[in-house]
């Protein structure tokens, strides 16, 4: 699902809303899109910058400290937040 250029998963835009998908008290047009939220926008880009900074970091770390083992496990964790937030559609 993605929220503007954002990418975000389903429980993670269900449970910050908590008004869109729990009895249609949010209003959906006709291809299931829920009104633009940017205080949401906002509060979601910045989880998932800080998020990807921490990867990147141990991704460094790894790479000037530890061997290639260690680096791909680092890459493999970013992979792994971009498998649950990627666009689903």
């Amino acid at each position: 699902m993605t929220l503007g250029g954002l990418f975000i998963s389903y429980e993670t835009y269900r449970t910050e809303t908590k008004r869109g998908w729990d009895g249609g008290k949010q209003a959906f047009d006709t291809k299931g899109r829920s009104p633009w939220d940017e205080a949401l926008y906002e509060k979601l880009q910045k989880e998932n910058d800080e998020e990807l900074e921490g990867y990147k970091k141990e991704e460094e770390e790894a790479a000037e400290k530890a061997g290639d083992t260690e680096v791909q496990a680092a890459r493999g964790k970013r992979a792994e937040f971009w498998a649950r937030v990627g666009d689903k559609v």
